[in-house]
Parts: structure tokens; sequence; C-alpha cells
């Protein structure tokens, strides 16, 4: 897409991930960045995106065995200068991986204020209805990118699809 070979800034695959390792790859995520001369701002945007795939990492994976023991995987490149690929691999049960297809669709049909008037929907419903506020994290994330989110399923077996979510940043 930009032309030249990715640099990759960090990678994490494994078969199981935990609340340590969350918080160990973004403060590892955050130091790497800073390494790279980028300002705070700068920072926080890719570091916001990244927390955003993260917990979709977290909460919704299923572990599965493969034969390398890496279903799950994250890894950032820098594509070129400020432009940034962020790629998400989890495994989810077949159910949760096509519902997930359909909130990204919706998300990326949207405008930019159409994004901006449903994170403000989204707030204000998770405040007053007690609403956990999911499909936020897509929306954040898709407000911070300048491509829509692509996502790919690839079925595992019956009941579980790996779920491979990409986002394209320019800072």
């Amino acid at each position: 897409m930009f032309g030249r070979k990715p640099k990759s800034i960090l990678t994490f695959k494994s078969d199981t991930i935990n609340y340590d390792q969350v918080s160990d790859l973004l403060a590892k995520l955050w130091q790497l960045l800073e390494e790279k001369g980028l300002e705070n701002a700068e920072v926080k945007q890719i570091y916001s995106v990244v927390t955003e795939m993260l917990e979709n990492i977290y909460r919704y994976s299923d572990t599965i065995k493969t034969k390398d023991n890496d279903s799950l995987m994250l890894s950032v490149f820098e594509t070129k200068s400020k432009h940034y690929q962020i790629v998400l691999r989890n495994p989810a049960e077949t159910d949760k991986a096509t519902k997930l297809k359909e909130k990204i669709e919706f998300v990326n049909s949207l405008t930019k204020i159409g994004l901006k008037k449903l994170y403000q929907y989204e707030i204000v419903r998770r405040k007053d209805e007690n609403h956990s506020g999911a499909g936020l994290g897509l929306i954040i994330i898709a407000r911070k990118t300048i491509e829509p989110l692509k996502i790919e399923l690839q079925k595992f077996n019956d009941n579980i699809t790996l779920i491979t979510l990409t986002a394209f940043m320019q800072i």
C-alpha cells in the first residue's frame, strides 16, 4: 500500500494472552515509539489503537492449538515515515467473529462525521443505560485510521474462526 517494505516495530505471537502480557506489550510499544523520536501526541494515537485491538484479543479470543502455537498475533509496522500498519489475529467463536465483521462493515460505511456522532451516541448510551460500550473500541479505531478497517475471517474448524484485523494510520 505505501510503496516500501514495512519495518516491524513490535510483534507478539502466542496461543494465549493474559492481562500482564497486555500491560507489558503496551509498555514496550510506548518505549519503542519514544525511541523512534515520536512526540507524545503521536505515540498516544498509535497506543490508543493498539490498546483497543489488544482489548479485543484479551476479551474475545478463544484458545486453539496450532502447530506453531501462535494463533494470537499482534504486529505493528512502520510502512513509511509516520505511516503505520497494525495487524491483529485472534481466534474466536464463529458467531462472535461474524458479529464482529458485521460491526466493522457498519463502522466502515460511516463518514468521519457519522463516526463522531456514533461515538457520542455510544458514550451517552453507555452512561445512561449502564451499557458496556460494546463496539466503542471499533469506533475509536476507525476514527484514528486513514483507511477503512480490513477484516478477514478464516474458518479454523466448525466452531472457531481466525480473525485478522488490519488498521492503517498516519500520524
